[in-house]
């Protein structure tokens, strides 16, 4: 009996006191801090805007801002397992993300201590556009947001020319390639207004998702000036080209120029067969050369001699604005290599140990000067020796470094170049302008 007793004073007392512990915890929870609801992920409103091959930051934050060094950090773009960056543990988790995003991510530890869970993502493909999902989590909550991007793409500058022509109607075609999103294509005359005429527009994707334009338009009349103007759909002051064309484009009713029109293709083509003919007829060829070449240097010395002559005392005034010139390694194509004083360079070949940077041109061996100018007028000499092609000029601090691209001024290049192959002579004078280095 005592035995029973005891056992059940035990029992009571042991369920004493858990209900005891019970209301100490739900005190405790409602009356000490906790961390449970007390922040969110904050992204921006609208889209960020990318630009192929370039980089872009995605940018995510924990509001308000706390540490999250020691939260588990994930990117992914549409379903969960499609993992774009993983953090947890304290490090990045390269094994945990897709091969697509190998080596092209970057999650800056630096900015981890303020809640920064911005992503840099590398190298843009087309590919890339879309919505990707920032989250968090702190083993207690779980929280998410949705950053869309879109990666755009400024083509080439369009080229007008005649696709076919019957009686007095001419049907123009503006070709330009390397869009992305398809742009708009309006065509103007000398008025400004657009064209009064069916126009077609064909787009083509290459392997890279980029688009190549075609536009068709058929012209009755003679404008003196028609315009194609290609409009990127994305907001942006430099993204808006236009192409010339003068009344002599157009053929008259009669003479030479509407027989050079009518019979463009077969010019050309037989063009083609005379250079291959004589090629083969070594002899003649050579004959041939030396007399074209003779005759279009002379006529080129004549119109420079038509031209009117810088006097000496207008020399030695250009001369007082000299500059000096240092080229900059960190831009320099990495098949150019820079002397150790910085005024002279040579082609050389591709070094592979040279860091890649915004700054450097991957594609045009090219490089800049370190030094800048923001104003006033400055002159330099460059000697190209023996170099057959060769182009100089000035470039503003944005302009474009990366990829292929045309040397002009829509991506910020004013240049005077040089161009000898076969029967072709190029002379490119430049428009005036500073450069401004990054």
């Amino acid at each position: 009996m005592i035995n029973n007793m005891c056992g059940l004073l035990c029992r009571r007392f042991r369920n004493n006191v858990l209900e005891r512990i019970s209301i100490y915890i739900l005190i405790l929870e409602s009356v000490l801090p906790t961390n449970k609801g007390n922040w969110t992920i904050a992204v921006p409103n609208g889209h960020i805007i990318g630009f192929h091959r370039e980089d872009v930051i995605l940018p995510c934050s924990i509001s308000p801002a706390i540490t999250a060094v020691d939260m588990e950090v994930t990117w992914f773009k549409g379903a969960q397992d499609r993992i774009v960056h993983s953090y947890f543990d304290r490090t990045n988790q390269p094994k945990m993300q897709q091969n697509f995003y190998q080596g092209r991510t970057v999650l800056p530890r630096s900015g981890l201590p303020n809640g920064n869970l911005s992503l840099k993502l590398k190298n843009l493909h087309i590919s890339d556009s879309g919505a990707y999902t920032c989250s968090a989590f702190d083993k207690k909550l779980y929280e998410e947001g949705e950053v869309e991007l879109i990666v755009g793409a400024i083509g080439t500058e369009p080229i007008i020319s005649v696709d076919s022509a019957e009686g007095d109607q001419r049907r123009l075609m503006c070709k330009s390639d390397g869009w992305n999103p398809e742009p708009v294509v309006i065509w103007r005359n000398v008025n400004g207004k657009k064209i009064p005429s069916v126009i077609r527009t064909s787009v083509m994707k290459d392997d890279d998702g980029l688009l190549s334009i075609r536009s068709y338009v058929t012209v009755k009349e003679n404008p003196a000036v028609i315009t194609c103007l290609i409009r990127s759909k994305i907001s942006h002051p430099d993204w808006e080209t236009y192409l010339y064309i003068s009344r002599d484009f157009f053929p008259a009713p009669s003479g030479w120029m509407f027989a050079f029109f009518i019979n463009l293709t077969i010019s050309v083509i037989a063009t083609f067969l005379v250079i291959f003919h004589c090629t083969k007829m070594n002899g003649l060829y050579k004959q041939y050369e030396k007399k074209v070449n003779y005759q279009k240097l002379l006529l080129l010395m004549k119109e420079i001699d038509s031209m009117r002559t810088i006097t000496q005392s207008e020399m030695n005034s250009m001369k007082s604005l000299t500059a000096t010139l240092t080229l900059d390694t960190d831009t320099a194509h990495p098949e150019l290599k820079i002397s150790t004083d910085g005024k002279g360079l040579k082609e050389y070949n591709r070094q592979e140990d040279i860091l890649d940077n915004p700054e450097r041109f991957d594609y045009w061996a090219c490089v800049v000067a370190k030094e800048c100018f923001g104003s006033g007028r400055h002159y330099w000499e460059i000697d190209v020796a023996k170099n057959i092609y060769w182009v100089i000029g000035v470039c503003r601090d944005s302009a474009r470094r990366k990829g292929d691209f045309v040397l002009s001024s829509q991506y910020g290049y004013w240049t005077l170049s040089w161009q000898v192959r076969s029967f072709v002579l190029l002379l490119v004078m430049p428009v005036p302008c500073s450069y401004k280095k990054n």
